[in-house]
């Protein structure tokens, strides 16, 4: 399984979540990317999740997340 990777502030895509009117759960990181744990982001509890997939992904991310209903973006269905 490949590693959870997210963005953090000095990403332009952290640029566009702003732009959005969101706030990254990882804006305060100083780098563009970075691998994360499961965990960490189960504590910081998003209300979104959004996935890029690439071809050879080992794992389904609906299926990955599922189980944590407890979590936002679970529960209210906002894995994109």
């Amino acid at each position: 399984m490949k590693p959870l990777v997210s963005v953090g502030k000095e990403s332009f895509i952290n640029d566009i979540i702003n732009y959005a009117g969101c706030v990254n759960i990882y804006n305060d990181v100083q780098k563009p990317y970075f691998i994360v744990n499961k965990e960490d982001v189960l504590l910081k509890n998003p209300d979104l999740i959004v996935c890029i997939k690439d071809m050879d992904i080992a794992y389904d991310i609906e299926k990955f997340w599922k189980p944590y209903t407890f979590i936002k973006a679970v529960s209210r269905n906002n894995i994109f």
